[in-house]
């Protein structure tokens, strides 16, 4: 008998009962088959005993060692009239019994014995009893693993809140920390914004005080100048710009003045060159009576007739703040003269005391040119005439002397304007008084100051001649001996209030030249 595979029979199906065989007539092997069977149906029965099996029954066939189908019904399944006709049957028939062969018998309806049939019953109902285990333990599994699936659900749902609510309290517990950060910050912020507005008044505050202060100190400076004459310092730029303006007046008078060959000067006598050699130490550097090398070329006579002019001009007008108190100025001063005199008094002051020795002569030269203004007395009026004229005076006479110098042998006669140099050394005179009026202190400093100078691209005393380019040597120039100096070094000291006479700053730097090549 085959069995049935668990997976192919439902679990819903129900397997009746087998009713006890107690009930069945014993079958007798002398008795043909056809005594057991109703009236009617036994010309059915000759059809093969499996197929009647297939469809009256719902078991499956059992095959027997003697390679015929018998099929054997569930007694609930037979119908008890049929079994009662066939009883009636067989004892009718049992006046006439006919003799057969017990093994034909069997042979030919294929009928098993009945401890065949309890077995397979038996057989049947164990695995009857062996399919509803199999669907029991698989009911069984199915349960087992829907309860898995919901417990696992569960567990991962309850997993998924508790992820969720430990996601949520980490970000609200960030937020909060995130919001307690922004609040410090931002209280840190405002207290130091507080602080620095402090700072900032306090500054402020600071910057007026010394505002008011230096607004006191200019008003009363102003008061002063005003009962002094007015004596009100010009700005630094505008001072800045007459030495300028006067530097190109020199430069430009010695370029149209100048012979044009070096060589004139050798036509003239000894003495002469002796002279002219003299007055040219003094701001070139002559050995053995011969210029320096490189000045034989067509510019260079108006190179050091530039030197000698700017020389002499700063020596006599910016050296002395008393240059114009001469009694003989026309004629060489000889002896003890008014100049002289306040020179020594000034220089007894200044060792001394510097500040006030300065404040002296500032007054001094301002008493002496009173500033004009509406009520002038008629002193004031004359003593400021008189001034005037003695720096007038004093250029006019200095501009003579250097025309009337060795300077003249490198001098054109045909193309000098004589004018013109007047016009220099006034300016120049007047420049210098307006200077001395005030507090600061000049100094000048020229070659025979200097020593043995070299030269030196970043010292901000020096400026190189246009003839000079140290650009295109690239600091090869540095520390090459200077040979000219075509302009004199002017330094300032102090301040118009009268202090800090220590610290000097450079107004003019010195102009120099020397042979690049």
């Amino acid at each position: 008998m085959p069995k049935t595979s668990s997976s192919q029979v439902k679990p819903e199906m129900d397997t009746p009962p087998i009713s006890s065989f107690s009930g069945v007539e014993p079958l007798d092997i002398d008795t043909p088959p056809e005594r057991y069977l109703s009236p009617g149906k036994r010309s059915s029965q000759s059809a093969p005993r499996d197929v009647a099996h297939a469809r009256h029954s719902t078991t499956p066939a059992i095959s027997s060692d003697r390679r015929c189908t018998s099929v054997v019904q569930s007694p609930s399944k037979q119908p008890s009239g049929t079994l009662d006709r066939h009883q009636r049957q067989s004892a009718s028939q049992q006046s006439t019994p006919k003799k057969q062969s017990p093994s034909f018998f069997r042979w030919l309806t294929g009928t098993p014995r009945p401890d065949s049939i309890d077995s397979e019953a038996k057989q049947l109902l164990k695995t009857q009893a062996d399919e509803i285990n199999q669907l029991t333990e698989l009911l069984h599994e199915k349960a087992n693993a829907i309860k898995s699936m919901l417990e696992s659900h569960v567990q991962d749902k309850e997993h998924q809140q508790r992820r969720f609510r430990d996601e949520w309290q980490h970000r609200e517990k960030d937020i909060q920390q995130h919001y307690q950060q922004i609040e410090s910050q931002k209280n840190d912020t405002i207290q130091n914004l507080q602080v620095q507005v402090q700072e900032l008044a306090s500054h402020r505050n600071k910057i007026q005080e010394k505002y008011n202060t230096l607004n006191r100190r200019q008003q009363e400076e102003s008061f002063k100048h005003m009962e002094t004459g007015r004596w009100l310092p010009r700005e630094e730029s505008r001072v800045l710009a007459d030495f300028e303006r006067i530097r190109t007046q020199m430069r430009t008078w010695a370029k149209s003045a100048a012979v044009k060959n070096i060589a004139a000067i050798q036509t003239i006598g000894e003495e002469q060159y002796a002279s002219l050699m003299a007055d040219l130490s003094r701001v070139a550097v002559v050995e053995n009576n011969q210029l320096p090398r490189g000045l034989s070329t067509p510019k260079g006579p108006s190179l050091l007739l530039n030197a000698l002019l700017a020389h002499d001009v700063y020596m006599s007008l910016f050296r002395s703040p008393f240059f114009f108190l001469n009694d003989e100025l026309e004629c060489r001063p000889t002896g003890d003269k008014l100049d002289d005199s306040l020179n020594k008094i000034y220089g007894l002051a200044l060792a001394s005391n510097i500040e006030d020795a300065h404040i002296w002569r500032s007054q001094t030269l301002r008493l002496l040119r009173p500033q004009l203004r509406e009520g002038n007395t008629d002193g004031e009026k004359g003593l400021h005439q008189w001034t005037e004229g003695m720096i007038a005076k004093a250029a006019e006479l200095h501009a003579s002397r250097f025309a009337a110098s060795s300077a003249r042998y490198l001098v054109d006669t045909n193309t000098a304007n004589t004018k013109k140099l007047n016009s220099i050394y006034q300016e120049a005179a007047s420049v210098s008084y307006m200077l001395w009026t005030r507090k600061i202190a000049m100094r000048l400093i020229s070659l025979s100051d200097m020593g043995s100078p070299t030269f030196d691209v970043d010292d901000s005393r020096l400026k190189p001649h246009t003839m000079v380019h140290p650009d295109d040597h690239d600091d090869k120039l540095k520390g090459r001996k200077i040979t000219l100096i075509v302009h004199p070094l002017l330094q300032v000291y102090g301040t118009d209030e009268g202090r800090d006479y220590d610290n000097a700053r450079v107004w003019i730097p010195t102009e120099v030249w020397f042979d690049t090549r």
